[in-house]
């Protein structure tokens, strides 16, 4: 437990030196412009959580993130790495513009982002979990994700969650990633990768009111 608190501690002190306190960040558009063209011709929601599904480790996910990392110089963007498995040489992301959570479980991943949506300076949060084992994520309750739509939504924070089978509930935006890549994509520049991801229409009741006590309680 007290390992948990100073990893909690640690995290909210290096939030606060690298983007300040308070909740700056408030676009008006309801539509979030994520740079990386296979997601804003259908368009993520703002301030809401999304969710990309790829039941197959290579259908693009990886291309995917690194894209929303590149396209993030103008701004500030978190990745929640969820089975500490991102290759950050593989980025094109500055330091600093990203700020990298390394995680081992889901619901370590889970806890980041509740304290991330809290904060309310990050426009992009990305909560990778597309590599943990099903029975992790299937173990999140909806409660959790409930919450952090609520926080996503009081913090006009956008949270795109990758996972490998339909985990959210209350997903806004679900994109499926269907196609498989062989090796032979490794021979293509990444940007020339064609990516097709296909909308699932999600019907989403109105948002209620989730209780979000502080990140200490919630463990």
């Amino acid at each position: 437990m007290v390992k948990k608190r100073e990893t909690v501690a640690n995290l909210e002190r290096l939030l606060q030196e690298k983007f300040g306190s308070g909740q700056s960040f408030r676009p008006s558009s309801r539509k979030f412009e994520a740079g990386v063209r296979a997601l804003d011709d259908i368009g993520l929601e703002q301030g809401a959580v999304n969710e990309v599904v790829s039941e197959a480790a290579s259908s693009g996910t990886g291309c995917l993130i690194n894209g929303l990392l590149a396209a993030s110089q103008e701004h500030q963007v978190a990745l929640i790495d969820g089975r500490d498995c991102f290759d950050p040489e593989s980025s094109e992301a500055t330091d600093s513009s990203l700020l990298w959570v390394r995680c081992q479980r889901a619901d370590e991943a889970m806890k980041a982002a509740d304290i991330l949506l809290r904060d309310g300076n990050l426009p992009l949060v990305l909560l990778d979990l597309q590599l943990n084992p099903a029975v992790e994520t299937r173990r999140i309750a909806a409660s959790s994700w409930y919450r952090l739509k609520a926080l996503a939504h009081e913090t006009d924070t956008t949270l795109l969650a990758f996972t490998s089978e339909k985990s959210i509930p209350c997903a806004a935006v679900r994109l499926l990633l269907r196609q498989q890549f062989s090796l032979s994509a490794f021979d293509h520049r990444r940007e020339n990768v064609n990516l097709l991801p296909v909308l699932e229409r999600t019907r989403q009741p109105a948002l209620a009111a989730v209780d979000t006590p502080a990140f200490a309680r919630t463990g």
